[in-house]
């Protein structure tokens, strides 16, 4: 429920500034920032980053992973060149497994965006709306064998 976690992020943005305490100022700013993003709103979300990469300084990892958070949000929003600089000095960085991969599937579809913002589809689902694909039948079965030969035929050889 995001419009509740904007609202008690808020709130903890106001209480951190009072106490001055380095690791709450940086999680109530990661709360806005996570409910400014999926709200699309970029602008304040980059606000809210750049307050958590700040509270973050010093400390790689907490870096990092505001780094990641930032290059999703710009990838959320459209911005595949700014979001793959970001994801990309990620992974230049030693940090864990757990913000390295995420950061490398970043870096990923921002480099796909990024190459084929007019040439191709990215076809991109969640659970609660799945793709529909389209209804079994003779037709759709034949293609299916038809790619999937030609595939292993052509691209890993190189032809195409």
């Amino acid at each position: 429920n995001y419009p509740d976690v904007r609202r008690h992020a808020r709130r903890a943005v106001r209480l951190a500034a009072q106490t001055g305490l380095r690791s709450l100022i940086r999680n109530a700013h990661s709360g806005m920032l996570v409910a400014a993003a999926v709200s699309h709103s970029l602008d304040e979300a980059l606000v809210h980053g750049w307050e958590v990469y700040r509270a973050s300084a010093g400390d790689a990892v907490e870096e990092a992973e505001v780094l990641q958070n930032l290059g999703q949000a710009l990838l959320d929003s459209g911005h595949s060149d700014a979001a793959r600089a970001v994801f990309s000095s990620v992974v230049a960085r030693p940090v864990p497994p757990r913000i390295l991969l995420p950061a490398l599937g970043g870096l990923a579809l921002a480099s796909v965006e990024a190459a084929y913002a007019r040439r191709g589809t990215l076809l991109q689902f969640d659970y609660e709306h799945p793709p529909r694909p389209p209804r079994p039948n003779q037709l759709w079965h034949l293609g299916k064998i038809v790619f999937n030969k030609t595939y292993w035929h052509t691209v890993p050889k190189g032809r195409v």
